[in-house]
């Protein structure tokens, strides 16, 4: 959400190497969508911090356009699986693949809110990766519904690199929800 801050915990880990590190931050979007990050603390392995968590956050605060990559049909083709029943909510479960092999697009099941029509859960591999020393990139999102928003709570990524093999991170979204603070990032 532009023009707002959340706390954001990065837990990573390479389990081949048996390290692992902790990063926590607050993450501000301005009102320009510029996302930028504030370290609160940081434990644990230094070379994971900077070789994942810090390249996650660089790629994440990059330009970008999201109309490239939202989940509407003409980017995608829905397949409707299945409605299930979640805190007494129906949800409705889609299988759901691009048209088109881009950065930031993915294979995989997307659940929806039948009332709001927002998502709660996606799930899947990324179709195309954005760096040569990936192999493959796994991952669920969940979301959590405010004031008509869909916002991240968690996500939990599996990446296959190269040369490190499978690398976790797992993002925490604070669970308290984002503040707004209009005009006071640039």
């Amino acid at each position: 959400q532009r023009g707002s801050a959340i706390e954001v915990t990065f837990e990573a880990r390479v389990p081949k190497l048996h390290r692992q590190a902790e990063l926590r931050t607050m993450r501000k979007v301005s009102a320009g969508g510029n996302i930028t990050y504030e370290i609160l603390s940081a434990s644990g392995d230094g070379a994971v911090r900077r070789e994942v968590i810090a390249r996650y956050l660089a790629a994440d605060s990059e330009p970008r356009n999201t109309e490239e990559t939202a989940i509407v049909p003409s980017h995608y083709r829905f397949r409707f699986l299945r409605s299930t029943v979640q805190r007494g909510r129906r949800i409705h479960i889609f299988q759901v693949n691009p048209k088109a092999k881009r950065v930031g697009l993915f294979k995989g099941e997307l659940w929806v809110d039948a009332q709001s029509g927002l998502p709660v859960h996606e799930s899947g591999q990324f179709v195309k990766n954005p760096s040569i020393l990936i192999k493959r990139v796994q991952f669920t999102r969940d979301y959590q519904a405010h004031e008509g928003l869909n916002l991240p709570v968690y996500t939990h990524s599996t990446i296959q690199s190269r040369i490190a093999g499978r690398v976790e991170l797992e993002t925490y979204f604070s669970s308290s929800l984002p503040s707004v603070i209009a005009d006071s990032i640039p």
